[in-house]
């Protein structure tokens, strides 16, 4: 079932339990009555927000689509994902992050039109680290 559904199951039964005369402590005990439900309100509130978490875009997701939409760019600051004002080091850091992710090497194992595109952007990085490092010199 998809997450949404078990969401809307998991609501709909413990809204029905809070709701129901039935209940494992009766609601007529005024100092205990209610526990039950509290505790079926707090179950439901942990498997909403633990056990069917949203699904969200995952900072690896957003750096490569980040990265996608700057390698159109011929800034090779934005190319490699850094700021101008970034030290040598963190710029090496990156340049290495991204060599290591598209090296043709590491995408053997995938399709030949995968591979064409990692091998275009790996020399892409490379061009932009050679013209960073220029710049710097």
């Amino acid at each position: 079932m998809s997450n949404l559904l078990w969401k809307i199951l998991t609501c709909l039964l413990g809204a029905l339990y809070i709701i129901s005369p039935i209940d494992a402590l009766p609601d007529l005990l005024l100092p205990v009555g209610f526990i039950d439900d509290l505790l079926v309100l707090v179950l439901v509130i942990w498997l909403l927000k633990y056990r069917f978490p949203q699904k969200k875009v995952s900072g690896d997701q957003r750096s490569e689509q980040r990265e996608a939409q700057e390698s159109r760019s011929d800034d090779p600051y934005l190319i490699l994902g850094v700021d101008r004002m970034d030290s040598r080091e963190k710029i090496e850091r990156a340049y290495k992050r991204l060599v290591a992710k598209y090296h043709p090497d590491k995408v053997t194992h995938l399709g030949k039109e995968f591979q064409k595109l990692a091998h275009q952007r790996f020399i892409e990085i490379q061009g932009a680290y050679r013209q960073t490092r220029k710049e710097r010199e």
